[in-house]
């Protein structure tokens, strides 16, 4: 250790002596760092740490864990003592020696649902959370081979709430094992700021100023000639530039204004007088409506839930604005070649690569020769309905049926907006609206299946259908006229021009996929009608079920017969050539009845290319294996619903939300 501590040239240093060979810990820091230790019990070292110049010290536990319960819970308890004797901020940062869900580990024995309870409730006891991380899921190895092989995370951060809210932009690296059964973990407190612009959203506690709505007005005025549409988007871009100006030189930012409030407050409240009491009230008033201009900020900010919609609560709703963005947050992504991206110009231009080459479009032929069985079922009454004009009224309501504050669309502009500002923007919207409106058990997963669709494969389907050409032409426009750009880190990327593929998102694209795969229905119950594959039957007497589809979720049903399975291949096969779409053969599955022979098991797998089924495997989230004993193939439900859970967590919530 001496040599260690020679080699980094570390000031200062702290030891805790292991107990034979286990447990010690050794903590280094340089001069510059405002650092108290406050004791060393129970193999962990708890110390104050002042983080950074603008915030207070950190209340630090760097902590070996327990194996034996005793041990551990004396260091809980030691941990929960010195957190009641500090106010500041917690963080545990170590080896735990535990983990909290059941595929944080591999191999080995399989824990049991109360060992993790046990884990997970010292958490909870303790109003801890796990820091989210970055690179490979697991810290540590038995470095063993085959099925003596063991990997779990057991090096983890733990968090207060209020730390988390006080350092939003830190973020945990699991880095590369050297020479140990451990890899390190390193946590930076922030990082460099963006500086790429964040795109243009209406803010809802803007319009709380009286002033925004007569800017919306004002720029709202349109001499531009042009389509309908062309017109509308015009008015939003005068509208944005308006709004932007607006918000950056009169209505600014609420916490700068509460801050200031605050302080003014504070020095009236020193003295009492007549004259200070009137500009007390006043400023009380002031300070009122920002408090709740930004409970407006963060209810939107955090996707707000009607349950809440009468409670400020704004703890809640930071927690869950910063609990988003931790997830959605994108520091390191890994290429197609293993290699770990962290500088944002390199993920962005990856992102770029990987999304440009899948909407880039094979070139399918004709598939009209693949149609052939697809016969027409939409009558003239539907096709009149579909391309009728709506008129005003129907617009306005699909426009008020929306959820107000929802993510809004990529100008900006949310159905709040809309909604608010419909005697001025909504003739607008109608006009425009009006003008384009005219308008064996085989688990089979579809690689990337709405970015595969193609436009050519699509509007063949439409009309085999039955649908109008009209509609059709509608349909065709919407999906082939489509500009895209990649949202990293709450900024935009460089547009690209997708050739093929249905944007997620868009209400209308599902029933569009929906549609596109009616063919593959079509085409399997066609190959069913030739006797070319034979469906199942759940009794004797029933019908054969060749598949069910919930969407790009896909159940084929055949005989476990040679035959079958090279139909459905060949299907198969076709199917992908008109349409765009690839078997993903590493997530797909078969599973067999009990009564068939391994012979004939290798055979239809090595035919179809897919493998076999294990216990994990699930559709629509259910697993289609019962293992013996059945609480262990839902036990999955349960930590879904805990990491759900824990951001509802009443600590949260004022007594209001709680009641609520």
């Amino acid at each position: 250790m001496q040599y260690l501590l020679a080699r980094y040239k570390y000031p200062n240093v702290t030891f805790l002596n292991p107990i034979g060979l286990s447990g010690g810990l050794c903590l280094l820091w340089k001069d510059n760092i405002e650092l108290q230790i406050i004791d060393k019990n129970f193999n962990m070292i708890n110390l104050l740490v002042k983080l950074d110049s603008q915030n207070d010290r950190s209340l630090v536990t760097c902590l070996y864990g327990a194996l034996n319960d005793i041990d551990k819970t004396r260091q809980w308890n030691h941990i929960r003592l010195i957190k009641t004797t500090h106010t500041n901020t917690l963080i545990v940062i170590g080896d735990l020696n535990f983990i909290l869900h059941t595929d944080e580990k591999e191999g080995g024995n399989i824990l049991s649902q109360s060992e993790l309870d046990n884990n997970n409730m010292i958490l909870h006891n303790n109003l801890l959370t796990s820091m989210n991380y970055i690179s490979n899921l697991y810290t540590w190895t038995n470095r063993r081979n085959g099925n003596e092989l063991i990997i779990e995370r057991l090096d983890r951060i733990l968090t207060t709430f209020d730390w988390s809210s006080t350092y939003p932009n830190a973020t945990l690296y699991h880095l590369t094992v050297v020479g140990s059964d451990h890899c390190p973990i390193m946590l930076l407190t922030s990082k460099l700021k963006n500086s790429n612009k964040k795109p243009f959203r209406v803010n809802k506690a803007w319009f709380r100023d009286p002033s925004c709505t007569n800017i919306i007005k004002k720029e709202w005025k349109c001499n531009t000639n042009g389509s309908s549409a062309f017109q509308l988007t015009h008015c939003l871009k005068n509208a944005k530039v308006g709004l932007r100006l607006w918000n950056y030189h009169y209505f600014g930012n609420c916490n700068t204004q509460i801050s200031n409030l605050e302080a003014q407050l504070s020095v009236l409240t020193s003295t009492s007088n007549q004259q200070n009491n009137n500009r007390v009230n006043d400023l009380t008033q002031k300070l009122k409506y920002w408090y709740d201009v930004e409970a407006d900020y963060w209810k939107q900010r955090g996707k707000y839930d009607s349950l809440l919609m009468d409670d400020r609560n704004n703890a809640y709703f930071h927690h869950k604005a910063n609990f988003r963005r931790q997830k959605t947050q994108v520091e390191s992504l890994q290429n197609n070649l293993g290699i770990w991206l962290n500088d944002r110009k390199d993920i962005e231009c990856e992102l770029l690569r990987h999304f440009s080459s899948t909407s880039r479009s094979t070139k399918p032929p004709c598939p009209d020769l693949f149609l052939n069985n697809v016969s027409a079922s939409i009558s003239e009454s539907d096709n009149a309905m579909l391309v009728a004009m709506h008129n005003a009224e129907d617009i306005k309501k699909v426009v008020f049926d929306m959820k107000p504050w929802t993510t809004p669309r990529p100008d900006g502009f949310p159905p709040g907006f809309y909604q608010l500002m419909w005697e001025t923007v909504g003739p607008d919207v109608v006009k425009m609206t009006k003008a384009q409106d005219g308008c064996v058990d085989i688990k089979l997963d579809m690689s990337k299946a709405f970015d595969r669709v193609e436009c050519i494969f699509l509007i063949a389907s439409l009309k085999k259908i039955g649908f109008a050409d009209a509609w059709c032409s509608m349909i065709e426009q919407c999906i082939s006229t489509v500009s895209t750009s990649i949202l990293l880190n709450g900024s935009l990327g460089n547009v690209f021009y997708p050739q093929r593929g249905l944007r997620q998102g868009d209400p209308l694209y599902p029933y569009l996929f929906i549609l596109c795969m009616e063919a593959f229905s079509r085409g399997l119950r066609t190959a069913e009608g030739n006797n070319e594959i034979y469906g199942f039957k759940a009794t004797k007497n029933c019908p054969p079920i060749s598949h069910l589809f919930f969407a790009d979720d896909f159940l084929i049903f055949i005989k476990a017969r040679n035959k079958d399975a090279r139909n459905l291949s060949t299907f198969i096969d076709q199917f992908s050539k008109f349409s765009g779409q690839a078997i993903n053969f590493e997530n797909s599955a078969l599973a067999f009845s009990p009564k068939v022979t391994a012979a004939v098991k290798n055979e239809i797998a090595n035919t179809l290319r897919i493998k076999r089924m294990s216990l994990n495997e699930k559709y629509l989230g259910v697993p289609l294996l019962l293992q013996k004993r059945k609480y262990s193939s839902f036990v999955h439900l349960l930590d879904s619903y805990r990491n759900r859970l824990h951001i509802w967590d009443s600590i949260f919530l004022s007594p209001l939300g709680e009641l609520s």
